[in-house]
Parts: structure tokens; sequence; C-alpha cells
């Protein structure tokens, strides 16, 4: 078994009693877990996505219409790998038991990612009443 190759990679994120849950799974790693939130990718392209997301400095204080945007430029930057596909969508979870469906092909994103590519700050998508 050990010799046999395994080549899964999952985050769960959710809430539990109120609690946040963070678990990442790779391959035949140690599984990680925290009950306060990481910053995690995985998949072939996860040196190019965390650069993206460490170039941004996401974190969990950023707000939706940032974080998305890290995550869409995130997605991009991916896919230089060859073997990462086309994401069909972003989901978010709420603590209100609410589930969001945001579709990777959403024209703002993609216009939020031309827009964005070359400033050093996006904080003004917080002041941003499209972005709300």
């Amino acid at each position: 078994m050990e010799a046999a190759p395994f080549r899964v990679g999952l985050i769960v994120a959710g809430f539990m009693r109120g609690q946040t849950m963070f678990f990442r799974a790779v391959q035949k790693e140690r599984l990680q877990e925290e009950t306060s939130p990481g910053i995690y990718v995985i998949g072939s392209g996860q040196v190019h996505a965390m650069d993206v997301l460490n170039r941004r400095v996401q974190n969990t204080h950023m707000s939706l219409a940032r974080t998305m945007l890290y995550v869409h430029e995130a997605m991009t930057a991916a896919r230089i790998e060859k073997t990462v596909g086309s994401a069909q969508g972003y989901i978010v979870m709420k603590r209100e038991r609410r589930i969001l469906f945001v579709p990777s092909t959403l024209p703002i994103l993609e216009d939020w990612r031309k827009a964005y590519a070359r400033r050093s700050s996006t904080a003004s998508l917080d002041d941003s009443r499209l972005a709300s």
C-alpha cells in the first residue's frame, strides 16, 4: 500500500456547532486540521496559486469581494500547469447555513482580475457598491 500512488487532494471547510473547521488532505501526508482559518491550496498548480495569495496578502479578514478576486486570480495562475482545468465556480459557505455558488465565468470576476492585475492594492473593492 505504501508504494501505491494516491493522487488525491482535498480541502474541506465549514462550520460545526458555530465553530469553523478546516481540513486539508494531500496524497498520503498527515491530515492538517484547524479550528481557525488557514490559507490552503492543493493540486499541481498549488505553487502558482499560493504565490498569488501571498502576493495579495490574503487573510481571513479580507472582504468577500477581495477574497473572490484573489481566489479567481489564484485559479487562473494555477492553470499555468497544464494538468489544472477550469473551475466551474466557487462555493461560499456562510455561518447562517447559506451556501452561495459563484460561477467562475461571472463577467465581474474577470473584469476585476484585469482591472486589478497591475495594482498592488485592491482596497477599493471594499468600498465598491457593485462588489457588495
